[in-house]
């Protein structure tokens, strides 16, 4: 399997986009989880390395342990995710 295949299917982008189990946080084009995610690895022993961008809102960290389980292991921010604007 390429790499970038593993990468959207750890990312759950198999057409199957679990939805956030806290009450009043909704879903829309400019929350989903692959947004918030500098990088993820799958790593031996069954755990999964995650850097998140620094300014994911919390419930992106419960919902990639929601999805990964126990073995998540969260590596530091390295930076601010650029919204499309601001790269442009």
């Amino acid at each position: 399997m390429k790499k970038q295949e593993q990468v959207a299917d750890l990312m759950g982008r198999s057409g199957h986009r679990p939805q956030s189990g806290r009450k009043g946080v909704k879903m829309n084009e400019n929350n989903i989880f692959g947004e918030w995610v500098a990088s993820i690895e799958r790593g031996e022993c069954g755990f999964t390395f995650i850097r998140l961008f620094a300014d994911a809102p919390s419930w992106v960290r419960n919902e990639a342990i929601n999805r990964f389980g126990k073995g998540t292991v969260f590596l530091p921010p390295r930076q601010n995710r650029l919204l499309d604007s601001a790269a442009a």
